[in-house]
């Protein structure tokens, strides 16, 4: 082989070594949410409220592989069938921020309320414990106080008045005896709407 053709491999070589890096960069995703911000006493107060996620994607996509009692729901390993979180807080004005997560459905879902499954679970010493039991999406009817707009599904609201994180995992799937074809398809996704106390 000439030293034309060794060096043509060992670019395409770098050149995949290079990519592969990059891809595992961006895989951590990072989106920040700003809270609203306050004044006072002619200060402006920012408080910052975070959703992290190091899937490719935020959320989780259902399809008609999903359709189980909420036992097995409840014992998903697959990690491609659930979706981990963090919820952090970055206080800087010794103000509170009050917050919700919540859970939305993308535009193109064609499955109905009823028949997906919503389960909550919090990460304590390493272990995660859950929030609540499994339940059927529920919409909001109306836009929140806090800015969570109508047919969002509240996970959870609170509040921060210092510095935190916390990690949750999402679990959906359809409910069990749901009629699903080819076409079912459902991209859930969480958000947070928070404002300085």
């Amino acid at each position: 082989m000439d030293k034309k053709g060794v060096t043509n491999k060992t670019f395409i070589i770098i050149l995949i070594v290079i990519t592969s890096i990059l891809f595992f960069t961006l895989a951590f995703v990072f989106i920040k949410y700003k809270a609203s911000k306050k004044v006072i006493k002619g200060k402006k107060i920012t408080e910052m409220m975070y959703i992290t996620y190091s899937n490719k994607n935020n959320g989780i996509d259902v399809d008609k592989n999903f359709v189980k009692n909420d036992e097995d729901g409840k014992k998903e390993k697959d990690i491609s069938r659930y979706f981990n979180f963090n919820v952090e807080s970055k206080i800087t004005d010794k103000q509170t921020v009050v917050y919700e997560v919540v859970v939305e459905k993308d535009s193109k879902c064609n499955i109905n309320d009823n028949d997906l499954r919503i389960y909550l679970e919090r990460e304590n010493e390493g272990t995660y414990i859950k929030i609540f039991d499994p339940k059927s999406f529920k919409s909001i009817k109306k836009k929140s106080k806090l800015g969570t707009p109508k047919g969002s599904m509240i996970l959870f609201n609170g509040s921060y008045s210092k510095d935190a994180i916390e990690k949750y995992r999402l679990k959906v799937w359809i409910k069990e005896g749901t009629e699903v074809n080819d076409n079912t398809k459902c991209h859930i996704s969480t958000k947070i709407h928070g404002k300085v106390k």
